[in-house]
């Protein structure tokens, strides 16, 4: 596959998503910006009263600021668009205030190609501002202040305006992250219904450990709607903890509980896909065999914030196209791999994808199992053609998302400090809610290892998992296979207890 678009075009507004939007400003600073606002270089925290006039003095003084169009779902919608290279295939719903950043997100949202519906909040004391999330970059560190705003004021009402209800009868495939869920949980049934009643295909996310433990019981009440069922390892497991109630931690187990829940379309099996971080892809399908997939990582890694919305929108958009799961996930996968590579969840300007490149065998067999199985066109027209995710105040600020974290190259030995280590994991920590970092990194770590250099324990403070225990631990290189070897040394981190 080049990167002309693929073989197919989908008809206008065929994907729909509905989530929260934010506008991303992202911009290099100083570190005396940080100390102005009591920031830590690596950190992420919902924006307080010390911060209200943050993003006016970032778009004053930083002339080198860029806006991108965030939040989990509209992260997915742009890079569902990307490789489809098909502007306006792409439909999304979310609110935001009356106010500059509206606009500005507009325009971002706009150029990326995406078709939009954006409710608005009207605020007469203007206190409801459109989310924003400052990304404030101080070399290798980013420290994300989060303003979530309008983007939690979403209301049913707005499903009802004569254009959107032009757009959702249009709309084949619909899709939204957990994170909306905690804003307006009747709007996600109203879609269901509708996918349901028409024959359309509904997908959702996991998107973190907090929506499946607090906000568990509207993934449920969504789940006999459900075609498509995308979320990481500890997502699943944590989902199979508290809904569930399955005493085991096997991802190919939970996923396939998942595939078999209870379906209201029943002549529609489920398809539950849970990535992995740098371990195999699981694809689960009611009534079928379990299927890995493995991952290609990149040699270099830039930004892992928005890899697993990333992955979701190469997905949805092969899925779209009528490819089968085998090239859906290569999809996917080759969406995350060219993000983690890129500042912020952006993308080259055009798609090379190649699915013989995404494999890691060079014998091309990817997968641990042979079972694929062909998912159904979406009303795709045979002509040749040329994305912190959101969440609300109770959880932690990103950009969505997801993917691996590569380790740390030097030529000489190096010892942890503050800023290294604790500092710079708890960001990750708190801003990647798919938390892919944590599944890379714990894959690869050897505790019975006595060439171990140096070690320390830490709890991520100020963050939703500040009740974990967590260790961080110092490696040199070459010490299994799985490790990169053009690595002189590595830090690995590894869970240790608590929930």
């Amino acid at each position: 596959m080049s990167s002309e678009s693929p073989n197919k075009r989908l008809d206008d507004g065929a994907i729909f998503g509905i989530g929260n939007p934010l506008l991303d400003i992202s911009a290099e600073v100083p570190i005396s910006f940080l100390e102005g606002y009591n920031l830590k270089a690596n950190d992420a925290i919902l924006a307080g009263e010390q911060h209200k006039d943050l993003n006016e003095t970032l778009l004053r003084d930083c002339p080198n600021h860029q806006f991108v169009a965030g939040g989990s779902t509209q992260n997915t919608m742009r890079a569902a668009t990307w490789i489809l290279q098909q502007p306006g295939a792409c439909v999304y719903m979310g609110c935001v205030g009356q106010d500059k950043y509206n606009q500005l997100l507009n325009d971002a949202a706009t150029k990326a190609g995406l078709t939009l519906s954006y409710q608005i909040h009207h605020d007469p004391e203007g206190h409801v501002q459109t989310g924003t999330c400052a990304v404030l970059i101080t070399g290798n560190n980013r420290s994300l202040v989060a303003n979530l705003g309008a983007a939690n004021c979403f209301t049913i009402d707005h499903l009802d305006d004569p254009k959107s209800q032009e757009l959702i009868e249009k709309a084949k495939l619909f899709y939204t992250a957990g994170f909306f869920y905690t804003v307006c949980p009747d709007a996600v049934m109203r879609l269901c219904e509708h996918a349901d009643k028409n024959n359309k295909l509904f997908c959702t996310n996991l998107s973190a450990p907090f929506i499946c433990e607090i906000f568990g019981d509207r993934l449920m009440k969504a789940m006999p709607y459900v075609d498509y069922l995308f979320g990481n390892e500890t997502e699943a497991r944590s989902f199979a903890k508290h809904q569930l109630k399955l005493d085991t931690v096997d991802v190919k187990e939970i996923a396939k509980a998942l595939s078999e829940l209870p379906k209201k379309n029943a002549q529609r099996p489920r398809v539950v896909v849970i990535t992995q971080g740098a371990d195999p892809t699981v694809l689960a399908i009611a009534g079928k065999n379990i299927e890995e997939f493995l991952v290609k990582k990149p040699l270099d890694i830039v930004d892992t914030n928005g890899a697993g919305d990333s992955f979701v929108g190469g997905f949805l958009a092969y899925l779209a196209l009528g490819k089968s799961h085998a090239e859906a996930i290569q999809a996917g996968a080759y969406c995350a791999f060219e993000c983690i590579q890129q500042s912020g969840c952006t993308y080259p300007d055009k798609p090379n994808f190649d699915p013989a490149t995404m494999d890691n065998n060079s014998n091309n067999n990817n997968r641990a199992s042979v079972t694929a199985n062909t998912s159904s066109n979406i009303n795709a027209s045979t002509t040749s053609s040329s994305t912190t995710a959101t969440t609300n105040s109770s959880a932690s600020t990103s950009s969505s998302s997801s993917g691996a974290t590569s380790s740390i190259r030097q030529s000489h030995k190096r010892t942890f400090s503050e800023s290294d280590s604790s500092s710079r994991t708890e960001r990750h920590l708190c801003s990647f809610s798919h938390l892919w970092i944590i599944n890379y990194l714990s894959s690869y770590i050897d505790d019975a290892n006595s060439t171990c250099l140096q070690s320390e324990s830490f709890s991520p403070v100020n963050t939703p998992y500040s009740s974990t225990r967590w260790s961080l631990k110092l490696y040199p290189r070459g010490l299994n296979e799985k490790q990169h070897t053009n690595n002189n040394i590595a830090i690995f981190l590894k869970y240790v207890s608590g929930t």
